[in-house]
């Protein structure tokens, strides 16, 4: 399953709501715990967990088997409380939704659900070089092993540099690069929309994306994709602006 919010972003997601710590647990090191293992263990005994809070449909263990039932009679049932669906438009808020609506690249309403902006983050990479050439230096990254990749197109996104919180405004290729390259190899390619003097070639900047412009598209030539260029910067320039995105 593609993984929408990677590790690191979550825990600084877990931070500024105020949790004190989050414990990371390898998966394939406790999915083959039978549930009462999984309580006894690692709930109550590693964690010494005295209470717990849950989704509805929550389920742990070997085959999944484990339930929220199965935490009330472990803890009580006064010590576990079981979060109701949550629901949006009557439907319910969940990962496969999310996942569905950020894979069809309709950004705004992902992000509304996710009450956070959809991010990608991975090491930055030499690219060809195409970009500065044309005017138009991009930050080139790849995705992440198993991370959820948007639909293919244009984004108006902002970065944050691994030594700053500042958000600084941006546009974002997602796709294959048509028209420069026929590798075929999905990529991220941003280019920060004012110059910022920092060499980022193995620093992992996160790029967070708020709305797609258009899908992606190949230009008859380098000019075409250059007067393109600026009508998407100028449009992510004026969307991050009404937006209040700084």
């Amino acid at each position: 399953m593609p993984i929408i919010t990677d590790t690191a972003e979550k825990c600084r997601l877990f931070a500024e709501a105020g949790l004190a710590f989050a414990l990371v647990a390898d998966f394939s090191a406790v999915r083959e715990m039978p549930p009462a293992d999984f309580m006894r263990g690692l709930l109550y005994g590693d964690c010494r967990c005295r209470a717990a809070a849950c989704g509805f449909n929550f389920t742990f263990g070997k085959n999944a088997e484990g339930t929220p039932r199965d935490l009330e009679s472990f803890f009580g049932a006064d010590r576990v409380s079981v979060c109701a669906p949550l629901l949006s438009d009557g439907e319910t808020v969940s990962s496969s939704r999310i996942r569905r609506l950020i894979a069809e690249g309709d950004i705004p309403q992902a992000n509304a659900l996710l009450g956070h902006p959809f991010s990608v983050c991975g090491t930055v990479r030499h690219g060809r070089g195409d970009g500065k050439k044309l005017g138009f230096p991009t930050i080139n990254q790849l995705p992440a092993d198993g991370a959820l990749r948007p639909a293919a197109g244009v984004y108006v996104s902002a970065v944050k540099l691994p030594s700053s919180d500042a958000l600084l405004p941006a546009v974002t290729d997602a796709g294959v690069a048509p028209t420069m390259d026929m590798t075929g190899i999905f990529r991220y390619e941003t280019h920060l929309l004012d110059a910022v003097d920092v060499l980022l070639y193995g620093e992992s900047p996160r790029v967070f994306l708020y709305k797609r412009l258009r899908g992606e598209m190949k230009f008859a030539g380098p000019s075409a994709l250059v007067a393109q260029i600026s009508r998407d910067s100028a449009a992510a320039r004026e969307y991050l602006r009404e937006n209040g995105i700084k």
